[in-house]
């Protein structure tokens, strides 16, 4: 995975985006040659618009998609790009997907990662596909990333010596407890 600024004929940059996208009615129907089609079609746009993907994982409902892009283009215009290409590209090969009113929803989801998250991006995409619910009941501290966790109602997780008002950890706020 390169964590390397990546340098344009104008630009300095390091733009990694977390994208999350689905199927029209959250449709089962990425599963067997149309999910491997898709990776196909995915991985074949990146490369001609010059980006590169870190991660991928399509499941049969959704896609996680760890991107890396120019930022000459705004995440909307990457997945119009990508959702246009594949959607058309796969309703012509799979006359089964044609019995939805479109192959994917008008939303989606995208996140921003730089340089120091993007190893937990692709921890977390690769691990998409055997990674269980953990009810909120029974969430211990390692089910929760401190850093994302900002008021801390996920999980039982403190910092040592937290006793902040705001719920908020120690980690969270950018300081540390000396304490072990």
């Amino acid at each position: 995975m390169p964590c390397a600024y990546q340098h344009g004929r104008t630009c300095v940059h390091l733009l990694n985006d977390h994208f999350v996208f689905c199927p029209k009615r959250r449709k089962k129907v990425l599963v067997d040659e149309v999910r491997t089609r898709l990776i196909e079609l995915l991985h074949q746009k990146v490369r001609e618009m010059g980006w590169e993907v870190m991660a991928l994982e399509v499941m049969p409902d959704h896609v996680h998609l760890f991107l890396s892009a120019n930022p000459d283009v705004s995440p909307t215009q990457v997945m119009h790009r990508l959702k246009g290409f594949t959607s058309r590209v796969l309703r012509q090969e799979f006359p089964h997907l044609l019995r939805l009113p479109s192959l994917w929803t008008r939303s989606s989801f995208v996140s921003t990662a730089g340089n120091v998250r993007a190893a937990t991006m692709e921890r977390y995409i690769a691990q998409q596909d055997t990674r269980g619910c953990v009810p909120i009941a029974r969430r211990t501290a390692s089910d929760c990333d401190p850093p994302r966790c900002k008021r801390n109602t996920c999980c039982a997780w403190r910092a040592p010596g937290d006793t902040s008002t705001t719920g908020r950890s120690n980690v969270a706020r950018g300081t540390t407890s000396s304490t072990g």
